[in-house]
Parts: C-alpha cells; sequence; structure tokens
C-alpha cells in the first residue's frame, strides 16, 4: 500500500528475504487482501507479489507446499455496482 506503507517497487528483493526467511522459520499462514495492494497501478500487487514470492522460495518443498494465502475483498460501496458482483 502506498499510501500507509510508502510502497514502492525497489523494496521487492527485501520483502522476497522476509518472505524467504518466514517460510524457513515455519510461517505457513499469509493474510492479504485487495486492498493491501493498492496505489497507482498496483491494484492486487501484494498477491501478485506473494505469488512470486512462493515460487522463488529456496525453502524445501514439503515447506512451501504447506504454505496458505488467504486473501479477501473489500466491496466498497464505489466499487459495487447493479451487476458488478455475480
Amino acid at each position: 500500500n502506498q499510501f500507509v506503507w510508502g510502497y514502492s517497487e525497489d523494496m521487492d528483493p527485501e520483502l522476497q528475504r522476509v518472505f524467504n526467511a518466514a517460510v524457513a522459520a515455519g510461517v505457513n499462514l499469509f493474510d492479504t487482501a485487495d486492498s493491501y495492494g493498492t496505489g497507482s497501478g498496483l491494484d492486487g500487487r501484494s498477491e501478485v507479489l506473494l505469488g512470486k514470492f512462493l515460487r522463488e522460495c529456496p525453502s524445501p518443498p514439503a515447506a512451501v507446499s504447506g504454505v496458505q494465502i488467504a486473501t479477501k475483498f473489500a466491496a466498497y460501496p464505489w466499487r459495487v455496482t447493479p451487476g458488478s458482483i455475480t
């Protein structure tokens, strides 16, 4: 999130290292939401990064395959219009 955390793409390598360290330490649940990756052109960026980090994680396959990603959709009034959700 650019507004809250000041995210920029040059942070991605550090975020990958943190993700790798978390998985290596046994963390297997990552909670995200579409609103966590917001900003100019970043909609869903948190989910995209988690997928990339998971594919590139150097931990043993058993640790990587045990990772769970939880996500949710924020139904902000300006996003929900008649016919927008099926």
